[in-house]
């Protein structure tokens, strides 16, 4: 009777369980639904900022700017890491901790400082010990993700946080069941030679009218593609976080199902044996009275 108690308490326990993984898939999937929505608008926002962007600088090309390429030697990199702000998503956040540790290469003549978005990456830094963290974000999601990249592009473009180079690393979601942890340069800023047209672009924009200085211009859209690149950044993060965590917990569940079937039938099996043994001992006391 002890062993169908404690078989009924895990039955139990895990059916518990499995509500809440279950709940969270579902979650989790709204969430990434949400995005996905975005996604085509983002993408677009982001195509369109960086070739309108390359195109101005080849127009102007005595345009020159320190935030942009800044000097050199890099021995004052800014070094900003995306995570998650909570678990529950599979390897995804140890998978990034593996690429950093081997991509990740800091020189003796560099003073390294970080940027931690999301309580995973908090963590992560500090038990590293990788360095000076001067800005951290533990909350990340859906609800705060744009007011993230606004805060640290002011903080950087106002001269807050001092740099020579600025990267990030955050996870970028290759399918819906596949993630990869990637290494992105936001400063100095690498134009895509695909952008760049290889007809003179004063011929282009022949009838192009600056109304204000256009190195002043250029000047504040270099912010808003730094800006933009940011949040495409941050919004593939947490695409990937979403899918991740909706594959880890759709798998649990269907473990939990699987185990709560297998405990059942071992639960029902030893009910049945002591039904059994009870009827076959009342009927050989039966037997035994009537004899």
């Amino acid at each position: 009777m002890s062993k169908q108690i404690q078989l009924r308490q895990k039955i139990k326990a895990i059916q518990t369980t499995q509500k809440i993984t279950n709940a969270i898939r579902q979650v989790s999937m709204s969430l990434y639904s949400k995005l996905e929505h975005q996604s085509a608008t983002i993408k677009n926002y982001t195509q369109n900022l960086t070739n309108l962007f390359t195109k101005l600088i080849a127009y102007d090309d005595t345009w020159s700017n320190p935030l942009m390429s800044p000097k050199k030697p890099d021995s004052n990199p800014l070094i900003i890491i995306v995570a998650t702000s909570k678990g529950l998503c599979g390897g995804l956040n140890s998978n990034m901790y593996k690429f950093i540790a081997k991509a990740l290469e800091i020189k003796n003549f560099q003073n390294p400082k970080f940027v931690t978005i999301g309580y995973k990456a908090l963590t992560f830094t500090k038990d590293q010990k990788l360095g000076e963290i001067v800005l951290s974000y533990n909350d990340f999601s859906l609800n705060n993700y744009i007011s993230i990249a606004n805060n640290l592009i002011t903080k950087i473009a106002d001269g807050s946080l001092t740099y020579s180079s600025v990267t990030i690393f955050y996870n970028e979601s290759k399918s819906f069941f596949v993630q990869k942890t990637v290494r992105h340069q936001l400063i100095p800023v690498k134009i895509d030679s695909e952008n760049t047209s290889t007809t003179d672009p004063h011929k282009i924009y022949a009838d192009l009218i600056w109304e204000q200085n256009p190195h002043e211009i250029l000047d504040a859209l270099s912010i808003r593609y730094i800006k933009g690149q940011m949040i495409h950044c941050l919004f593939q993060a947490l695409i990937a976080e979403y899918s991740a965590r909706f594959v880890a917990m759709d798998s649990s569940t269907v473990n939990a199902e699987k185990y709560i079937e297998k405990l059942t039938l071992a639960y029902n099996k030893m009910r049945q044996a002591d039904i059994t043994r009870e009827v076959s001992g009342l009927c050989a006391g039966f037997m035994n009275k009537n004899s």
